[in-house]
């Protein structure tokens, strides 16, 4: 892996999203590289000039779509060309500022002479805005050259030159109903919207479907875009074109469907130019992260009100940006399951020992072959990985449900707590702002953001509670995590036979892992 660099050193070193770089990705600017022993993105000297050169070009404030054309076209004239209507641009809005300048001098003139601190003088100049407001059209201003009109039309003018990327306006949580997506399934967004608009599948589907769809929708009847973000060899990028409809909807002839279970919906309205508000979902993800919400990558759709996505007179529109997500995940909602979980009864502790753990066997099963280097310093645990996967696990089974401590550190990138299938990774290397868990009944995976990353080099107190209710992750004694909407928790409520088997610690990728104490406490059921 010579002169390729990781994911997460890409995203720290440029102070980026994983999301960010993958949306970059993505839209066709910048490539990763993919070993075949080594499972994460990876980037060459190219990819990151490359990215370099995107992000000068995004501090200029060069569209997205201006920069595929710079890169897309040889030689030198499309880059000149964007930076020249860039440069008259900002001659433009100079102009406009100068002009303003002027504007507030000669407002300074007429009230440079008021004593802030005497009431009346303020209340003079309260009564003299106002009956600047109620004579717009026919007021100038004794002085200057400006009027009030004049100063809403340089106002106005300079807002529109400085919207050139789209902007978050708007950001909330919807409950939906277990639905099915029926429409057509594309290879890309432009084939879907070029074959639709040929064959108008959307008013032919509306009629076969024969359903009301508004009582899905927030606000009414939106055609949808849905998107799967590929995962691996598994699946591969998706677009579809269609409708959700309520779940076990009889699907047309001609049409594909997609189920998707009870779940939330958290959504970011991105307001700006037709051709500036498509294929830059990444801000409003990045929105409704820091907004609190918990967006999940897996899918996400843009839905198209028919009164946000007409352009208005300036050529600005709305675009609805999708995401679903955990509604137990909600950073402002894991609060609600601390009762739950201060109710839980426990058993008697085991405390593990952790010489005992290092003859333990080594659990290379899982991922590949990894050489395992373990041993004992000052009464700590060292696990130093070698491949992509060394773990020590407890020479005693324990029955599920339970809870696991750990005091752990890790010294670059993960520490993984693993029980049956299951693996809890923190620092997961693949993003900074992600917490990844396998399930613990199936070994699938899957990914909630949201999470900040455990620093490096300190001791940690890591606690993971595993109950047929619920699922909850302490980190230095904080609730950071915690969901009763797992899909090992429907499979062991409908199949309530325990699971046995060794608790597992461990790390992966070269990393060194230090465990100062692990114990296993049997929670009582009810």
């Amino acid at each position: 892996m010579t002169n390729l660099t990781k994911i997460k050193e890409v995203t720290t070193r440029f102070g980026l999203t994983a999301r960010t770089l993958r949306f970059y990705e993505d839209s066709g600017l910048i490539e990763s590289i993919r070993n075949d022993d080594y499972a994460y993105r990876l980037y060459d000297e190219k990819a990151i000039t490359r990215l370099q050169q995107i992000l000068i070009l995004r501090k200029l404030n060069i569209s997205i779509k201006d920069i595929k054309q710079i890169f897309d076209a040889p030689g030198s004239q499309v880059v000149l060309e964007v930076l020249g209507k860039r440069a008259d641009g900002i001659d433009s809005e100079i102009a406009l500022l100068h002009e303003l300048r002027e504007i507030i001098l000669d407002f300074i003139n007429h009230i440079k002479n008021a004593d802030f601190r005497n009431e009346s003088e303020v209340q003079k100049l309260y009564n003299k805005a106002q009956s600047i407001e109620t004579q717009l059209i026919s007021n100038d201003y004794n002085g200057n050259v400006a009027s009030v009109n004049r100063l809403l039309d340089v106002t106005e003018k300079l807002e529109d030159t400085r919207i050139t990327t789209p902007v978050a306006i708007k950001c909330y949580k919807q409950n939906t109903p277990a639905m099915r997506f029926i429409g057509k399934k594309y290879a890309s967004g432009g084939e879907a919207w070029k074959d639709w608009e040929e064959t108008d599948y959307a008013t032919l589907l509306k009629e076969k479907l024969n359903i009301d769809l508004c009582n899905l929708y927030e606000d009414g009847d939106a055609l949808v875009g849905l998107m799967c973000h590929p995962k691996g060899d598994h699946r591969q990028f998706e677009y579809w074109l269609g409708y959700f409809t309520p779940e076990n909807t009889p699907v047309p002839n001609g049409f594909e469907y997609e189920d998707f279970p009870e779940r939330n919906i958290v959504a970011c309205w991105l307001f700006g130019k037709e051709d500036e508000v498509f294929a830059v979902e990444s801000i409003a993800y990045e929105k409704l992260l820091e907004e609190g919400f918990a967006p999940i990558d897996d899918w996400w759709f843009e839905r198209y009100h028919p009164v946000r996505t007409v352009p208005d007179k300036k050529g600005y529109m709305i675009i609805d940006i999708c995401f679903f997500a955990n509604k137990s995940v909600d950073k402002n909602h894991t609060e609600s399951f601390r009762q739950q979980i201060n109710e839980l009864v426990y058993g008697t502790e085991s405390i593990i020992v952790l010489e005992t753990m290092v003859s333990g066997t080594n659990r290379s099963d899982l991922i590949g072959n990894a050489g395992q280097q373990v041993s004992i310093k000052d009464g700590k645990l060292v696990i130093c990985a070698q491949g992509d996967l060394d773990c020590m696990q407890t020479a005693e089974t324990f029955s599920f449900p339970l809870r696991i401590d750990a005091i752990a550190k890790t010294n670059n990138e993960n520490i993984r707590l693993y029980f049956n299938a299951g693996t809890l990774i923190l620092n997961w290397e693949m993003s900074s702002e992600h917490l990844y868990l396998c399930d613990i009944h199936t070994g699938d995976d899957f990914t909630y953001p949201g999470f900040d990353r455990l620093s490096e080099g300190v001791y940690h107190f890591i606690s993971w509670i595993l109950h047929p209710d619920l699922m909850a992750i302490f980190i230095n004694d904080e609730l950071t995590f915690a969901s009763n909407e797992l899909p090992y928790i429907n499979m062991l409520q409908s199949s309530p036979q325990a699971m046995t088997d060794n608790v597992r610690i461990g790390t992966a990728h070269g990393n060194i892992l230090t465990v100062k104490s692990l114990k296993v406490t049997p929670i009582k059921q009810a």
